[in-house]
């Protein structure tokens, strides 16, 4: 089977991630896989050197010509290679893949990597009304698919990240130190780390050995430094920017806290819980967080904005390590769940489903 994954360029993005690690494991499965992007920049991600790598657009800038032109460049290219399916990633390369599959005989998937309730723009609304037209469409959550089409959601798949297999140690939690934990790009206007600052304020008064570890960069590091200085907990809150290492960095830790208002499927909640830390987790749009923490089972799901709901669940499980040691081994069981074997099979059989 000749299969074409598109996504507009492989950054560091969780959906070029998913992406790229989906077209390494169909490669190495006896599928014939190529890779299409049609903005310029660097890899950002591994490839397998069997799948061939197509860019298109180079050197167009105009964001409004250059998605017309990668329309047209990748109806050619269906007509000429004749793939049989065209799996796409985001809403934009939804909209290329569905107009440039027009008159050709290559089935279309699209993917929805983010919430479609909150990105709003003209382009983004006309990529989602188009996604009803493919063959197919994969979700991450029940929410995300609600959005769209009764007839769309009768013929997609919900389809979770992959965990892949790691070589950390699982540290016991009696041995873990009192440290909370959070990876994620530095900006409030999603990740919402200012409620996650104001909610340790709160934390720092009842357990005061407690330091708060905040893993990445973003716009909004200064301002978030600023924050923590004005609430008093600038010496308890290490901002220690990105890490090529995020499991090792988090590993020694009681919990890990996602302050987020809207995701798709935070790549990293699930390394987390991989190795075995509680979560504590705002209940972001479009609802995945309910489905990956089963709320008290793996930690717990609170409102969006509420810093101190969200402080009181950290402390609850801080004071109580017999819970916290509990909800830890929970975590563990996700790993199982989302092997990268049982990811890559949910997405074969909907392959052969969509194609036939």
């Amino acid at each position: 089977m000749k299969i074409l994954i598109l996504i507009s360029e492989i950054k560091y993005s969780g959906a070029a991630k998913i992406s790229s690690w989906l077209a390494n494991k169909l490669c190495g499965q006896a599928y014939d896989v190529s890779f299409l992007t049609f903005i310029d920049g660097k890899d950002r991600q591994y490839l397998d050197s069997k799948i061939s790598r197509i860019s298109i657009c180079k050197g167009v800038t105009n964001k409004y010509f250059r998605t017309i032109k990668a329309i047209y460049e990748v109806h050619k290219i269906l007509r000429r290679e004749k793939y049989d399916l065209l799996i796409s990633f985001l809403p934009l390369e939804g909209l290329i893949s569905v107009l440039g599959a027009l008159f050709t005989n290559t089935k279309v998937i699209v993917s929805e990597r983010s919430d479609p309730y909150h990105e709003k723009s003209f382009i983004a609304n006309i990529s989602r009304f188009m996604f009803q037209f493919a063959d197919g469409a994969v979700f991450q959550s029940d929410g995300a698919k609600e959005y769209y089409p009764l007839k769309l959601q009768n013929r997609s798949a919900i389809i979770a990240n992959p965990i892949a297999k790691t070589t950390a140690q699982i540290v016991p939690y009696k041995e873990r130190e009192d440290l909370i934990v959070s990876s994620s790009r530095l900006e409030i206007k999603q990740k919402r780390q200012d409620v996650l600052l104001k909610a340790f304020e709160i934390v720092s008064h009842i357990c005061p050995n407690t330091v708060l570890k905040l893993i990445g960069d973003g716009p909004d590091e200064d301002n978030l430094k600023k924050l923590a200085t004005s609430l008093g907990i600038s010496d308890k809150v290490k901002f220690v920017g990105r890490s090529d290492s995020v499991i090792r960095d988090i590993s020694n830790a009681k919990l890990y806290v996602f302050s987020s208002d809207f995701e798709g499927m935070p790549n990293s909640v699930l390394e987390a819980l991989s190795i075995g830390l509680p979560v504590v987790t705002t209940d972001y749009s479009p609802g995945g967080a309910k489905e990956l923490i089963q709320n008290k089972h793996r930690g717990y799901v609170v409102p969006t904005g509420d810093y101190e709901y969200l402080a009181e669940k950290i402390i609850y499980l801080l004071e109580n390590n017999t819970e916290g040691k509990i909800m830890a081994e929970n975590a563990l069981t996700i790993s199982e769940e989302l092997s990268e074997d049982a990811i890559i099979d949910s997405w074969k059989s909907y392959i052969q489903k969509i194609v036939g």
